[in-house]
């Protein structure tokens, strides 16, 4: 069954899912000189409810650009507002990881020591892998929002495992490498939806699998890579990315040794 698709969005069983840009530049990263890089957030939106995948980097944007010169500075609230939606709107908040990027958003505040959850009460899911090594402090990550965000969005904390639904027909699976508890989100639907996160960070990276430098554990990363391509090739499923420009989806096909990605709109 074809999904109804309008401008930014994409209707996906009982969903309407919309990219949120919250950032687009041309970039030299994993290995490949000047890409379209984005860096993008999901709301997926039902009678009721409202779901925001990911969040940008939030306070810690100015620090990580101060310390490595990489710009990842995004403003959630504008970028919502695009899309007619404000912070207090949302009533769940899922982190696929805890890089900067896409947990950051869900704090407010001074990073590090006067940060408080973004929105209140409202409900931030992951992986209970991923917020266990956020709290290690032997393996910090420079980019990642560590112990303290670990502790500040303590009491705001859902922890799932790999395959657990988190709304109705939305679940997170666990894809190891990028982060210890790195997970994708899955919409049910005909065909469902995955957002893949950082499974990859550019299409550029799909005809020739090979290690990421984004990847905490280069090994595990491109396991989990080559692993989640084969799936998703082999399925009728859209696909979504963090860090591939949209709004539109794309599926992922196989190609030689390797895959190409192709907008959902393609014969």
């Amino acid at each position: 069954m074809a999904q109804e698709t309008t401008t930014g969005s994409t209707r996906v069983g009982e969903w309407t899912v919309t990219p949120v840009e919250l950032l687009r530049a041309r970039r030299d990263a994993v290995g490949f000189t000047d890409l379209d890089f984005a860096l993008n957030a999901l709301l997926l939106a039902r009678d009721g409810q409202l779901v925001l995948v990911d969040a940008g980097s939030g306070p810690m944007g100015p620090v990580f650009l101060r310390e490595t010169g990489v710009d990842l500075v995004t403003d959630l609230e504008r970028s919502l507002a695009v899309h007619g939606v404000r912070p207090s709107d949302i009533d769940l908040v899922i982190a696929t990881h805890f890089d900067c990027d896409h947990v950051g958003g869900a704090l407010e505040g001074t990073w590090p020591d006067d940060v408080r959850p973004a929105f209140g009460d409202t409900p931030v899911v992951a992986t209970e892998v991923e917020v266990e090594a956020a709290r290690d402090t032997t393996a910090l990550r420079r980019s990642g929002a560590g112990p303290v965000g670990a502790a500040t969005l303590a009491p705001v904390l859902r922890l799932v495992a790999d395959g657990d639904e988190v709304a109705p027909g939305v679940r997170m699976h666990l894809a190891p490498g990028h982060t210890p508890g790195h997970a994708m989100v899955e919409i049910d639907g005909d065909p469902p939806l995955v957002f893949a996160a950082d499974v990859f960070h550019a299409v550029e990276q799909l005809p020739v699998l090979g290690h990421s430098r984004g990847d905490q554990d280069p090994d595990v990363g491109l396991a989990t890579r080559r692993r989640v391509l084969a799936e998703l090739a082999a399925r009728d499923v859209l696909v979504l990315a963090a860090h591939v420009p949209g709004p539109e989806p794309g599926r992922i096909v196989a190609d030689g040794e390797g895959y190409r990605w192709e907008t959902a709109g393609r014969g």
